[in-house]
């Protein structure tokens, strides 16, 4: 039984740190959705209980890797597309027999995030909250009255419909998740910028699925797998689960320093190019937070000790620096510029610092941005001025207006976009206006 159980262990413990290597992967290119391609394979192949383990602890040990906390608000979303899909091929393959709380549970899940859906400004949106309803009722109704729809729902019919509707309605009840814990994504014009990375996020969670079904029928999983049932070396397996381990675990903490090792020499310069003074320098990655505009990155928070300090002029002023991925924002080749994506980098940045302070149930807004010109330095930079409505983040948590200056850049070196904010209250930027640009003039990002 001791074996057993520490076979489990070690399984769900691979499946978590190939997921976590495919996230780092991700990570790298800018693209933050990679260490869900596991979680596919795990609810082929395991129980719904390992499944749901594997989901949860994923993102757990992302945010352990990379030290950010925001990544933990990834556990919700991905504890209902692990559940999901353990269901979905659980019933396939007629391992669940009880189809009553497998239908309340999938037509609770549909009707819920059809309804959100609905209060969206999109028709489309509209129209794909209508289906997930329509389809919640339909399988509620299935299970509350069958005699009403005369049709009798097998174990397999519902599995095949859970994986045809999967792609979709995945990324929507996502979506969904973070509208709830963030900013709706679905309303104003925020969505004109989801729209892409919601198509994509759709194309790619067919992706895994269509692989796995593949493999399924390539090396017909299904004969191998009932013909070794009962008949595995427990032992030997453990043993080899162990040793996968070793071997995983360097090729992760390998891969996480080299992706990390540019940000550790830009966190240097950052110190070495602040204003005089005790300033503190504070890590945070955006992965999640920018995930629905189809950016990953880090964000580098700066302020002096006078931030908290409510009769200084430095009173919740500082330097933020961001490292976005998977973006671009700017091309002075052809005059380009991306100003509602800046925006909306700016403000969710805002909102997760917000957050992290415990600060609920407000949005960072901003009220005004113009083109400045450009600025030329060590490099080219487009310059904005910016207003930006948020809140205090020492309590009584107060509305406030920082007056901005945002820098933005292409950092082709690191294949990166870098942008720099200089903000302070707008009653006081004027005073502090020469010291922060100071850190523009400094500062290099290689």
């Amino acid at each position: 039984m001791l074996i057993k159980n520490l076979r489990r262990i070690l399984t769900i413990l691979c499946f978590v740190l190939i997921n976590s290597s495919l996230g780092l992967i991700g990570e790298s290119f800018g693209y933050a959705v990679l260490d869900k391609v596991g979680i596919v394979f795990a609810a082929g192949l395991l129980s719904i209980f390992d499944t749901t383990m594997i989901g949860m602890l994923t993102p757990l040990a992302m945010a352990t890797l990379l030290g950010d906390p925001l990544l933990a608000w990834k556990v919700p979303s991905y504890i209902i597309y692990s559940l999901f899909l353990a269901i979905a091929f659980s019933l396939l393959q007629g391992k669940l027999r009880r189809l009553g709380p497998t239908q309340a549970f999938i037509s609770t899940l549909f009707i819920s995030s059809g309804i959100f859906l609905l209060l969206s400004e999109s028709i489309g949106i509209r129209i794909a909250g209508i289906s997930l309803v329509g389809l919640g009722f339909f399988l509620l109704i299935g299970y509350i009255m069958p005699t009403l729809l005369r049709i009798e729902i097998s174990s397999q019919t519902l599995g095949v419909i859970m994986l045809l509707v999967a792609p979709s309605a995945l990324v929507l009840i996502d979506l969904t998740i973070y509208s709830a814990l963030f900013v709706n994504v679905f309303s104003g014009d925020i969505f004109d910028l989801v729209k892409s990375t919601m198509y994509l996020m759709m194309i790619d969670s067919v992706g895994p699925l269509i692989l796995y079904g593949i493999l399924w029928l390539t090396l017909d999983l299904g004969t191998i797998l009932s013909s070794i049932k009962g008949k595995i070396n427990i032992r030997r397996q453990t043993l080899g689960l162990f040793l996968l381990l070793i071997v995983i675990a360097p090729v992760l903490l390998f891969g996480g320093f080299y992706m990390l090792s540019p940000e550790r020499k830009i966190y240097e310069r950052i110190k070495n190019s602040l204003p005089v003074g005790d300033w503190g320098v504070y890590e945070m990655r955006m992965s999640y937070v920018w995930s629905p505009l189809g950016a990953t990155g880090t964000v580098f928070i700066t302020y002096p000790t006078q931030h908290i300090d409510r009769n200084s002029p430095w009173f919740q002023a500082g330097i933020n620096i961001y490292l976005v991925r998977g973006k671009k924002i700017v091309d002075f080749r052809t005059d380009w510029y991306d100003l509602l994506l800046l925006q909306k980098i700016v403000s969710l940045q805002f909102l997760a610092w917000l957050r992290l302070q415990g600060v609920g149930n407000v949005e960072p807004t901003i009220l005004h941005i113009y083109v400045l010109g450009e600025y030329h330095t060590n490099r080219t930079y487009l310059m904005l001025n910016a207003t930006l409505r948020t809140f205090t983040d020492v309590s009584p948590h107060t509305g406030i207006v920082l007056q901005c200056y945002i820098f933005v850049t292409n950092v082709e070196e690191l294949d990166l976009t870098g942008i720099i904010v200089l903000y302070g209250i707008d009653y006081n930027f004027e005073a502090l206006e020469n010291q922060l640009m100071g850190f523009v003039d400094r500062f290099d990002w290689i």
